[in-house]
């Protein structure tokens, strides 16, 4: 049977190729990432390139006849071509028309909360018709 300085020893020796092994495979994975990484940007700004290219062309050329001289396909052409087009911002908010105002348009405001101080009085004087004299 072996003793329990043999067991460590043997643990250790295991641990270490096991180690070594680990290290090996993470680092090979690491500098793997490290590459597609500068790949993709390079691919990123070629297509940026290929997209400013494919906008300027329209301006001589239709892309089917574009895509008939240099091979390439109408669809990857179409996809370069709308990366170049500025996306659309984000929209306002929504402004609601009260049919009792009259046509006078109110910002989107929170409701008040049951039981709190009402604003009915206020509301109610502000739709309710003028008096005439």
């Amino acid at each position: 049977m072996a003793t329990a300085e043999e067991i460590a020893h043997r643990v250790a020796e295991s641990d270490t190729a096991r180690t070594a092994r680990r290290s090996s495979v993470a680092k090979n994975v690491g500098e793997l990432a490290g590459r597609q990484a500068v790949v993709a940007e390079e691919l990123r700004r070629i297509e940026d390139q290929l997209g400013a290219a494919v906008v300027a062309a329209q301006e001589v050329m239709e892309i089917k006849e574009l895509a008939r001289f240099t091979d390439v396909r109408v669809k990857d052409l179409i996809r370069w071509s709308a990366a170049q087009k500025p996306t659309r911002g984000r929209r306002k908010q929504a402004v609601l028309t009260d049919e009792k105002t009259l046509g006078r348009t109110t910002a989107r405001t929170s409701r008040p909360m049951p039981g709190s101080a009402s604003t009915v009085p206020q509301l109610a004087a502000e739709t309710a018709p003028a008096a005439v004299s």
